[in-house]
């Protein structure tokens, strides 16, 4: 009806995704509103190899999606990026560091998370492995050396934390988001396009440069080529010093 209040409450639908289902969506479930979607390009080069060249071969770059979300919400992103502040490391030593290993599939798990707990324990640093419920664990760490946590436990962690290690996952753009230094490492997926600001990458040499990701993306194979543990723990040492 003409002047009908909107569904909900709602005016406004916006989604970067490109995906035209969304969009259908949005449209039924909230036919007062105005919808707005973007991503297209993005959507399009992840399903083909073709549409992906260019991203690629590094002719054009990948989108970042928080970008994507200011530019479509009309917010500067220096806006959003302020809001990542960083906290200083405590004074006091050793640095407590949290290793979050949690990923839904093995492919996107790194797998030296053992190695590098004992290169970081070796330099001085108190080292907590986390975890969420049904995380499967990565190769040499065993069950009672994790920590699982969710909601207010892991941002209690985070909160304590000097530095975190993170997959491409939930917990990175968490820690990010708590001023936690984050260290991210990545392999099977391009993580320019989902990185946070502040956030450091360590990413594997054979890091997908488009929008297709690696073909084991959502398998549980153990991929090969992510950052070697003296490889992470120098970055993050480095990190940490003044």
């Amino acid at each position: 009806q003409d002047g009908a209040p909107p569904v909900n409450g709602v005016k406004e639908v916006l989604s970067i995704r490109g995906d035209l289902r969304d969009l259908r969506a949005a449209r039924r479930l909230f036919p007062r509103a105005r919808v707005r979607v973007s991503g297209w390009v993005g959507f399009v080069a992840r399903r083909s190899a073709v549409a992906d060249l260019p991203f690629r071969l590094g002719l054009r770059s990948v989108r970042n999606r928080y970008k994507a979300w200011a530019e479509l919400a009309g917010i500067p992103f220096d806006r959003i990026s302020r809001r990542y502040v960083v906290r200083p490391p405590a004074e006091s030593s050793p640095c407590q560091v949290i290793l979050h290993v949690g990923a839904q599939w093995r492919s996107r798990q790194y797998p030296h998370a053992a190695g590098l707990k004992a290169c970081l324990e070796q330099e001085g640093c108190e080292v907590a492995i986390l975890a969420g419920p049904g995380d499967p664990l990565p190769a040499g760490v065993a069950e009672t050396e994790v920590q699982r946590v969710m909601d207010g436990d892991l941002v209690a962690a985070l909160r304590r934390a000097d530095i975190a290690v993170t997959n491409d996952s939930g917990p990175m753009h968490l820690a990010a988001f708590l001023g936690c230094r984050t260290i991210t490492s990545a392999r099977v997926s391009n993580i320019a396009e989902w990185v946070p600001p502040e956030v450091v990458v360590m990413a594997g040499d054979q890091l997908p440069r488009g929008y297709r990701p690696d073909r084991s993306y959502t398998t549980d194979a153990i991929v090969t080529g992510w950052p070697g543990p003296e490889l992470v723990a120098g970055r993050l040492l480095q990190l940490r010093r003044p």
